[in-house]
C-alpha cells in the first residue's frame, strides 16, 4: 500500500507505510497517521470517523491536528498481531470509496460537499 496509480493522466498517490507500535497490552499507536491523511489529501477528522464507523475501531487522536508530522492515532486493539492487515484493508476501502475517481480511476482527487448549506 505504498503507491496507487491512476489510469488517466498518470496521476499517482504515494501513501507512506504505517508506523505501527504496541502501546501497552490493549492499544496500538500509528505514529505517522497525520502524514498518511496528508498524503491522501483528506481531513484527519474524516479519516478518523471512517475508521470508527466503518472499521469498528475505537480511536483517539494525539498531537497537533494542524501539523501532519505530529499527529498520531491511538487505537484500542485486543486482536493480537493482526492489526497491520486490518489497517490495510480498512484503508484500501477508504481509498476506494473517498479518494479514487470512479470515472477515470485517478488517485489525486478532491472531496467536495455538493449541495450542502
Amino acid at each position: 500500500l505504498t503507491e496507487l496509480k491512476g489510469d488517466a493522466g498518470g496521476s499517482r498517490l504515494s501513501v507512506p507505510r504505517a508506523d505501527i507500535a504496541r502501546d501497552g497490552g490493549a492499544h496500538v499507536v500509528l505514529s505517522n497517521f497525520g502524514a498518511i491523511a496528508h498524503a491522501l489529501r483528506r481531513d484527519i477528522g474524516h479519516l478518523v470517523l471512517y475508521l470508527q464507523k466503518e472499521g469498528g475501531l475505537s480511536c483517539a487522536l494525539a498531537g497537533d491536528r494542524t501539523s501532519p508530522a505530529t499527529t498520531t492515532l491511538r487505537v484500542k486493539w485486543r486482536g493480537g498481531r493482526g492489526f497491520a492487515e486490518r489497517w490495510t484493508s480498512i484503508l484500501l476501502r477508504y481509498i476506494k470509496a473517498f479518494v479514487t475517481c470512479n470515472q477515470c480511476r485517478g488517485a489525486v482527487t478532491e472531496l467536495l460537499g455538493v449541495g450542502r448549506t
